[in-house]
């Protein structure tokens, strides 16, 4: 896998791209889906993959917040690719009052 733009990554097809989060001051409640989703998936442990096919793929990670605003709640977000490529995604997303923040990512061939 490698990073093409700020939210870009080529890939091959058929690599498994995997997202890694570290939670900080809250509990780990990510979501995810891809564009073509209607309904996002709920993040088991610390980590998702997934298999890149087609010729495209857009995924969007919602991240989610238990304790109150101000308290230092954040996500570092880190990718990697099964064929190589590490990918650090700074800065950590931050909490933000009430609001859900979100992330798009953008995977092509």
């Amino acid at each position: 896998m490698q990073k093409t733009g700020d939210v870009v990554y080529q890939c091959a097809t058929g690599e498994v791209v995997t997202f890694t989060f570290v939670n900080h001051n809250t509990d780990m409640r990510i979501t995810y889906r891809f564009e073509d989703e209607q309904v996002g998936r709920a993040m088991q442990g610390n980590s998702f993959n997934f298999t890149m096919g087609g010729a495209m793929r857009i995924l969007r990670v919602f991240f989610h917040f238990i304790n109150q605003d101000g308290t230092g709640g954040s996500y570092d977000v880190s990718l990697s690719g099964s064929l190589g490529g590490v990918f650090p995604d700074p800065p950590p997303e931050r909490q933000a009052g009430d609001f859900v923040p979100f992330r798009r990512y953008v995977f092509v061939l």
